[in-house]
């Protein structure tokens, strides 16, 4: 996961090919260790993360799908928002029109970690790209 954000912080200060290969990296990381862990909703969800950052859509939406699942079956609500967070940033990744959608449920669940706020929405770069969406202005 540490690798994850290392490649996140390299695309948001404007080096894409560093962030990509830091990327890469976290994808054959993560997909041995969910070989050998395939339960861990959260190793699930980071790899469905790195592979959007990627612009590898294959199997995506089945790795959201399993997170969720392995989260309702836990029935531990923070699993399920950890979900929903890898949701959104796939969502982000891809630059999917549910985005808002997606934050809007996500600010309902105030309180859960990591929290998402108004606040947070309003100075987090992964978000520039929805400033002018009068949509996500009104979640602010």
């Amino acid at each position: 996961m540490v690798r994850r954000w290392l490649a996140d912080a390299l695309r948001l200060s404007g080096d894409a090919a560093s962030a990509r290969v830091a990327y890469a990296a976290a994808r054959a990381e993560l997909s041995y260790e969910l070989a050998s862990q395939p339960e861990n909703f959260l190793l699930v969800a980071e790899l469905a993360i790195v592979q959007a950052r990627l612009q590898d859509l294959n199997g995506v939406n089945r790795l959201l799908a399993t997170c969720s699942e392995l989260a309702a079956k836990s029935r531990r609500e923070l699993l399920v928002v950890q979900c929903l967070n890898a949701r959104i940033q796939v969502s982000l990744a891809i630059e999917s029109p549910s985005v808002v959608a997606l934050l809007r449920e996500a600010l309902s669940h105030g309180g859960e970690l990591p929290p998402l706020t108004p606040a947070l929405l309003a100075r987090d770069p992964d978000f520039d790209g929805l400033r002018e969406n009068p949509d996500f202005q009104a979640l602010l």
